[in-house]
């Protein structure tokens, strides 16, 4: 005779791509991983673990592979306050004494930060472009085993086709050898437009106003980033 399986509440919410999506709270070995990663501070071991735990929990498992950072950040914050609590605490440097304090927020004063313009093209010369795309989690862990300072190891999962009049090739079809070449043929400005198009996309964002116990003076907190949120 086996233990009686438990079942657990299901939630949905509104992802930042426009899609519905039910999940699950975290189950206690969800919460024993995160522990222990919390404990190595380390940024790539965090998204891993944000990743598998968002696939662990999510309902519709098809819809891993098609999920935007973006998306992996609003569902970790969501599944966190229906698994732990729905106020985030924070210590913080105050702007006007430089006194650290603790101070708790509500996930509601989450929202998001920017909007995915319609038109995701960027021209390159008169004849040739690129189709860039929001980055996914795995993008974001292949940018940060790279090096997250080399804005090519950016742009390269940014890039989803490139197109001239009369063909359109599959940026990920070619080997990172002939990617990194085609990358390093680009000019500076081809760069910084690529950039600046992606710097518009959507991302979570907490702020609020907290007043510093030491001091009295309000203090506008801004929170960005898993790694913040998961810290």
């Amino acid at each position: 005779m086996s233990l009686p399986k438990l079942s657990n509440p299901v939630y949905s919410t509104k992802i930042p791509s426009g899609k519905e999506v039910s999940f699950s709270p975290f189950t206690v070995k969800d919460e024993r991983t995160l522990l222990m990663t919390k404990e190595s501070k380390e940024t790539r071991q965090i998204m891993g673990v944000v990743e598998e735990i968002v696939h662990n929990c999510i309902t519709d498992k098809s819809l891993i592979g098609t999920l935007s950072y973006a998306d992996y950040e609003h569902l970790f914050i969501n599944m966190r306050a229906k698994s732990i609590g729905e106020v985030l605490e924070f210590n913080w440097v105050c702007e006007h004494c430089d006194k650290t304090f603790t101070t708790g927020v509500s996930t509601d004063k989450i929202g998001l930060a920017g909007e995915l313009e319609e038109d995701l093209t960027v021209m390159l010369q008169d004849k040739i472009g690129v189709k860039i795309k929001q980055l996914g989690m795995t993008d974001v862990i292949d940018i940060i085993d790279s090096d997250e300072k080399d804005p090519i190891a950016i742009v390269m999962g940014l890039i989803d086709t490139v197109f001239t009049p009369d063909s359109v090739f599959k940026f990920s079809d070619f080997t990172n050898s002939e990617r990194e070449e085609f990358l390093n043929s680009l000019s500076v400005k081809n760069l910084s437009d690529i950039t600046k198009k992606s710097n518009s996309f959507p991302k979570c964002q907490l702020k609020d106003e907290k007043k510093c116990p030491h001091c009295g003076e309000m203090n506008e907190i801004v929170v960005e980033g898993i790694d913040n949120f998961f810290m």
